[in-house]
């Protein structure tokens, strides 16, 4: 059975917020983000598509999809 969630909290560089986030992103630098997610199966192993919605200024919007990514349980 497949399941749809969206975020209840992003954190992304040193922002946090309850959806949308803008941040400037700079080439060659690594930025720190997390991904809240609330009420999911706590016996999942893995997600098996994670879309990304990208948007920019100076060049189209795009979406990166992200597959079979394992879950690390804290």
């Amino acid at each position: 059975m497949d399941m749809e969630y969206f975020t209840s909290k992003v954190n992304f560089a040193n922002k946090s917020k309850n959806g949308d986030i803008t941040v400037n992103l700079v080439s060659g630098i690594s930025t720190k983000a997390s991904l809240i997610f609330k009420k999911v199966n706590k016996n999942i192993g893995t997600v098996s598509k994670f879309d990304l919605g990208v948007w920019s200024e100076q060049s189209d919007n795009f979406r990166v999809t992200f597959r079979d990514i394992p879950i690390t349980k804290k």
